[in-house]
């Protein structure tokens, strides 16, 4: 319960700074709600109205994804500031990903290729927010994060 109240203080707002392990806790945390309870609203559209668990599953967490995405937001913000850069810097990455998408993506011609290769960006830029080091000592964003 301690851990619930912990995360909820910390997706509050974007002051601050999040060590690598927290980050990793509550964005597994976050992810884990979004994908339970899209199973749960899917299982119980089935049992009451009988519908498609496939198509149903993916509306669904894409809802819940789309509502939990604020949080998200929040903690990739707060793991830019340990490392002594802004959270909108998190924009700019943002922004030159899709960027990037729609410049290498042929509309006539779908090609699994690029796709494949801008999901290995976008992988290799999560793992690169949370392996890298957070900055020792203080910086402008406040002493470092407690490391548990």
């Amino acid at each position: 319960m301690e851990f619930i109240r912990e995360f909820l203080a910390s997706v509050q707002n974007t002051n601050g700074r999040l060590s690598r392990s927290l980050f990793f806790r509550y964005s597994s945390f976050l992810t884990f709600l979004v994908i339970a309870a899209a199973a749960l609203v899917t299982l119980s559209g089935k049992l009451l109205f009988g519908t498609g668990l496939l198509t149903t599953y993916l509306f669904v967490s894409s809802l819940f994804f789309l509502l939990s995405l604020p949080w998200a937001v929040i903690l990739v913000a707060k793991r830019f500031h340990d490392f002594g850069l802004s959270g909108w810097m998190f924009l700019a990455i943002v922004i030159a990903d899709f960027s990037l998408r729609f410049l290498t993506t042929d509309f006539r011609q779908p090609s699994l290729d690029s796709e494949i290769l801008l999901a290995l960006v976008d992988l290799a830029i999560v793992i690169g927010i949370s392996l890298w080091p957070g900055a020792s000592g203080t910086n402008r964003f406040g002493p470092p994060a407690q490391r548990t």
